[in-house]
């Protein structure tokens, strides 16, 4: 699935969105979805605030005026797909699952929705793997003086 983004979460985007809030607001998320008839399956979140909170309102890409940031994911990890092996998504687990979600957090941190298993568990995680396949929208990491004590 082709993912393109305004800006890295937690940085401001310009929309041309006719209703909901005006000016410019945060990235705080994105949701995906593969749709088996072909419907842009990434949806932008944006907020007033730089993290997903109530009032978040939803863009696809015809919404904003630019999307610099362009990557994949293959499309059997995102939600409606096959799924695959939640250790292939850096989850200690030998369920399989799907990708759902990607949020900013008010602490600056982000988690991922993942679903999974026969009963469509759904769990917040933040793994390594999930980190290198979403790193081109990933905001960069703040370091306090206490990282390097």
């Amino acid at each position: 699935m082709l993912i393109e983004a305004p800006c890295l979460l937690g940085e401001q985007f310009e929309h041309n969105k006719r209703w909901g809030d005006r000016g410019p607001l945060y990235l705080v998320g994105l949701d995906l979805f593969a749709w088996s008839c072909g419907l842009d399956g990434v949806t932008l979140l944006g907020n007033r605030s730089r993290y997903a909170a109530y009032h978040t309102d939803f863009f696809d890409r015809g919404d904003v005026l630019e999307t610099p940031i362009s990557f994949e994911v293959p499309d059997r990890c995102i939600c409606n797909g096959a799924g695959v092996p939640l250790r292939e998504l850096g989850l200690e687990s030998d369920k399989i699952g799907w990708l759902r979600s990607l949020r900013m957090y008010e602490d600056g941190t982000w988690r991922y929705g993942v679903i999974c298993g026969r009963d469509k568990e759904s769990r917040e995680v933040r793994t390594e793997a999930l980190d290198r396949l979403f790193s081109p929208v990933l905001p960069a990491v703040r370091m306090t003086v206490t990282d390097f004590m």
